[in-house]
């Protein structure tokens, strides 16, 4: 966690910096923050599960010349999905967890209220399995 923390205050400074360098070229578009609701579609050896999840994301822009665009962006998403089935001799549970994403974004502001941009982002989830053995009931 503190890897993901330290990569999101290095881009950050790394796009201000850049903004910093030629005041004449280059400007702070501006930060900005979201929030976001939505479903995830949970999918392990052929069972699936949506479930509705939340998230966020924070980020930076600069102006690199007159219509280009740069940033650095954080995002958090969780929704925590689960499934639970037999599989072979037991019971598989299986869970994901959520995300945490550091990316960096490029764009052409092609009118002056629309941006067109692609992003790069490292994105880390973890998923969990537990198998719990079936044991025949005693007589």
């Amino acid at each position: 966690m503190r890897r993901l923390h330290t990569g999101v205050v290095t881009a950050l400074a790394l796009v201000l910096g850049v903004s910093a360098t030629q005041a004449d070229a280059q400007a702070l578009r501006g930060f900005r923050a979201e929030g976001q609701v939505g479903i995830t579609s949970f999918h392990s050896e052929g069972n699936h599960k949506s479930k509705i999840g939340w998230g966020a994301a924070v980020g930076v822009d600069a102006y690199l010349a007159d219509t280009f665009v740069l940033g650095a962006e954080g995002t958090y998403w969780d929704s925590r999905p689960e499934n639970h089935t037999i599989d072979g001799p037991g019971m598989a549970n299986r869970k994901m967890f959520q995300e945490w994403g550091l990316g960096v974004r490029a764009g052409v502001m092609v009118t002056p209220s629309t941006l067109v941009y692609g992003k790069v982002a490292y994105v880390r989830n973890e998923q969990r399995k537990e198998f719990v053995p079936l044991v025949p009931a005693t007589s």
